[in-house]
This record gives structure tokens, C-alpha cells and sequence, in this order.
């Protein structure tokens, strides 16, 4: 499964979205450390689509000195486009994917414990008194990880009670703040 796709979902299962994300890392770190095998196999499906096309691939104007642009002295047009556009944007993704989806991003996923229709374990409440822990004052206001625990039984009372009365329950995190 694509990984946009699925952290897109309304529903999150955070193992499989956490092995997704580290499997995506491993392909685009793989793809970083053997750039000159796999940049010359893409540049070549582009020279045939340029060549059916009728379109030429060329580098742009280089100049002595540039403080605009890349400017990057390059023996051929390949060597252009892999230092001055594959190699950055590689990076850029995979240093993007590593802050904004970072451990302790993850970990924030074990909140989910307060949603209704699913089943937790006393591990899980562990999880989410961990994360009160290592958040301190941006967890509910420095929360002791013990009331926690408490809101979480809370919280599983009050679904409890509105599935008894037939009401429907979020499913999302958008449905419950409503």
C-alpha cells in the first residue's frame, strides 16, 4: 500500500502505518546510497519518452559565477539533472519523512486509546501513560500518568453507556470533537 494513502485513512492502525513508514525510509535510503545505478535507469526511461517526445534533454546555461540557481559544472546532461535535482530531492523527502513522521510523532498515535469501537488493552493505557510522561506539561497539563489511566476508564464508561442507548458512536477523532 501507498504510504499517503494510508496515513490518509479515517482509521489508523498504527503498527502497520509504522512498518510503512519505515519500509518507505529503507527504499529511499537505498535509492540514495546506489543514486548512480538507479538515476541512470530512470534517466533512460526519460531520454526514450524525451526521444518520443521529440524533445531534447539539455542543461541549463551555465554561467561563471551564479548565486540564483545551481550552477553545477557537469560533464554531461545526466550528471546535470542527478547533482542538481535527483540527489536534493531524494534528500529532502527522506529528511521530511524523518522529522514529520519522527518516533515520538508516532507514539502520539497511542492517544487513540480514548476513541470509541475499539478494543484496548491495559498495555495500550501503559502506552498513552508513557506519552503523558514524555510530554509532561503538553499532556494535559502535567497529568500524573495515574489520572491518565482514570480518563481512559472514563472515557470507555461514557461509549459504553451511549452504545447502550443507541447512539452512534465516532469513529474518528473530527466525529468526536463534534
Amino acid at each position: 500500500m501507498v504510504l499517503s494513502k494510508y496515513l490518509q485513512k479515517p482509521t489508523i492502525d498504527l503498527n502497520t502505518a509504522t512498518g510503512l513508514i519505515a519500509d518507505t525510509l529503507t527504499v529511499l535510503n537505498t535509492k540514495r546510497s546506489q543514486v548512480e545505478e538507479v538515476f541512470g535507469q530512470l534517466f533512460s526511461e526519460i531520454k526514450e519518452l524525451a526521444a518520443a517526445l521529440d524533445t531534447n534533454i539539455e542543461m541549463p546555461r551555465l554561467a561563471g559565477r551564479q548565486t540564483f540557481r545551481d550552477n553545477t559544472q557537469s560533464q554531461s546532461v545526466e550528471a546535470y539533472y542527478k547533482i542538481s535535482v535527483y540527489i536534493p530531492l531524494l534528500d529532502n523527502v527522506i529528511t521530511d519523512l524523518k522529522s514529520r513522521l519522527s518516533k515520538d510523532t508516532m507514539a502520539l498515535f497511542n492517544l487513540k486509546v480514548f476513541m470509541p469501537k475499539c478494543d484496548f488493552s491495559e498495555e495500550d493505557v501503559k502506552k498513552v501513560q508513557e506519552a503523558s510522561i514524555a510530554y509532561g506539561e503538553n499532556f494535559i497539563g502535567h497529568t500524573p500518568k495515574e489520572i491518565v489511566a482514570e480518563y481512559y476508564h472514563l472515557w470507555s464508561a461514557k461509549w459504553r453507556r451511549e452504545a447502550a442507548a443507541g447512539m452512534t458512536l465516532p469513529t474518528s477523532v473530527m466525529e468526536a470533537l463534534r
